[in-house]
């Protein structure tokens, strides 16, 4: 049977070849092409064993640890804030026993 999706051949330098549209790509790239629907098979350029669940692996925990990096850096801006707005309470209150 004839693979009909968008074929990825995976070199030895970890470059990513992409058959259908004559380019090299990078993670983000299949990525999109999956979100897009695209059925995606990664192969080794040498010995031809398939390497999609292997390189879909990485997608995914890629994805997950930029996610995990956004929701920290929107935590520590949150409390970067809430400690600015609790300081500025505090300089008031104290301000305000001073006189």
């Amino acid at each position: 049977m004839k693979f009909s999706g968008v074929l990825i051949k995976k070199y030895g330098n970890r470059r990513l070849y992409d058959t259908a549209g004559s380019r090299y790509v990078n993670l983000d790239d299949l990525a999109e092409l999956v979100r897009a629907g695209k059925e995606v098979r990664v192969v080794d350029a040498k010995t031809g064993r398939d390497l999609t669940r292997v390189i879909m692996t990485q997608i995914i925990t890629e994805d997950a640890k930029y996610k995990a990096d956004r929701t920290a850096a929107r935590t520590v801006a949150a409390a970067d804030y809430g400690v600015r707005r609790g300081a500025a309470r505090v300089s008031h209150v104290v301000s305000e026993i001073r006189v």
